[in-house]
């Protein structure tokens, strides 16, 4: 069975999509034997964009300078901390819910449990910060879903500071309201 071909998106510069990035490009053809080092320099330079490709154009494409320009991407892009940084930023930086408009309420969830998950990911213990992003996630949502939160963590005895558990709770919330909003057939 032929599979189909693997499209890697380029890399751009955003430190929050090299380790995809970094990862799909070493599986599909850092270690593909059948690749010579010199085509693999090819093809990393061909999924460079903007500033990365800027900071490695002046290295000459040879199988010597290849491991060269991985380790310069590397130092750049790969700072865990500097990614761990970019998310907690996000997070700190949430503007106060504007209104309850269900598009806007449902992309702030998706955006903080993206962060949240690539934050426990990259080994961060979140809920260290609860004293910070708890409030600057309920001051984001609607002041209804605040109010629900703290009825639910009453009824369930459990810490309002438990950042999972307030991504779960927000997930049903935002789930919720779009499944009522389909079966009302709003648009």
């Amino acid at each position: 069975m032929k599979l189909p071909a693997i499209i890697l998106e380029p890399f751009a510069g955003n430190v929050e999509t090299w380790s995809p990035f970094r990862e799909q490009f070493r599986s599909s053809i850092d270690e593909d034997v059948s690749l010579s080092t010199i085509n693999k320099h090819v093809f990393l330079q061909g999924y460079l964009e903007g500033e990365p490709k800027l900071l490695v154009d002046g290295i000459a494409v040879t199988a010597n300078t290849y491991e060269e320009t991985k380790r310069i991407l590397l130092a750049r892009y790969g700072d865990t901390n500097r990614i761990i940084q970019v998310h907690l930023d996000y997070l700190e930086g949430l503007p106060p819910a504007k209104s309850a408009m269900l598009d806007e309420l449902n992309i702030t969830f998706i955006e903080c449990h993206r962060r949240v998950k690539a934050l426990r990911a990259l080994g961060e213990d979140v809920n260290a910060y609860v004293r910070v992003f708890i409030p600057k996630i309920l001051r984001a949502v609607p002041s209804e879903i605040c109010q629900r939160w703290i009825i639910h963590v009453k009824r369930q005895g459990i810490s309002e500071g438990d950042i999972l558990k307030l991504m779960e709770f927000l997930g049903e919330e935002v789930d919720g309201a779009l499944t009522a909003k389909k079966i009302c057939g709003d648009t």
